[in-house]
């Protein structure tokens, strides 16, 4: 048998499963502060690494160029410093301006981190198209293919996709976040 309906009981759950609703919509500004902070923290020490990475590389391209001269060294450093550029072309263009909020505000907060989502959901279909042109170029080349080569290939891929994923949730959640608080003003 079924509870008759109670309008009052009825509508109070109603306007509380609203509320909580709005609750978990609603951008907590010191959260969302320091989650920004925390990510800047991690593009500051993620651009070191990549620096560093980046020197390395050319200098193992160069040691290579001096130690064995010929067509597949040459290759292989044509090849790896014009990855190097066309990642910090990318890095460079996509980071402008993602360093801080524009203003001391809720709102800045959150543009700048759908900002930081998008460039995100952007690296990884950069990292795709640069596994793809590799395996291509690689191909072109006559390169002989290897485990070792298939398995970074993989491991790229696989990181690329799950990035894409948080990346494209984490972008509706912004934007839903944005509307929200666009609503409320």
């Amino acid at each position: 048998m079924t509870q008759p309906f109670d309008e009052t009981t009825g509508w109070n759950a109603l306007a509380a499963a609203w509320q909580k609703r709005d609750e978990q919509m609603a951008a907590d500004p010191r959260s969302l502060r320091v989650k920004v902070q925390r990510e800047t923290t991690i593009m500051r020490r993620g651009l070191i690494v990549e620096v560093a990475f980046s020197l390395a590389v050319v200098a193992a391209t160069v040691w290579g160029l001096v130690g064995e001269h010929g067509p597949r060294t040459l290759l292989i450093a044509v090849d790896s410093w014009a990855v190097i550029a066309i990642v910090w072309a990318f890095a460079l263009w996509g980071r402008r301006g993602l360093w801080a909020p524009s203003a001391e505000s809720t709102e800045a907060y959150l543009v700048l981190s759908r900002r930081r989502a998008a460039l995100r959901l952007r690296t990884a279909w950069l990292a795709l198209a640069l596994v793809i042109a590799q395996l291509l170029v690689a191909r072109a080349a006559s390169v002989p293919s290897s485990l070792v080569q298939w398995t970074f290939s993989a491991g790229w891929i696989a990181w690329a996709v799950w990035l894409r994923h948080k990346a494209t949730g984490e972008c509706r959640r912004l934007d839903a976040l944005l509307a929200d608080y666009s609503r409320k003003l």
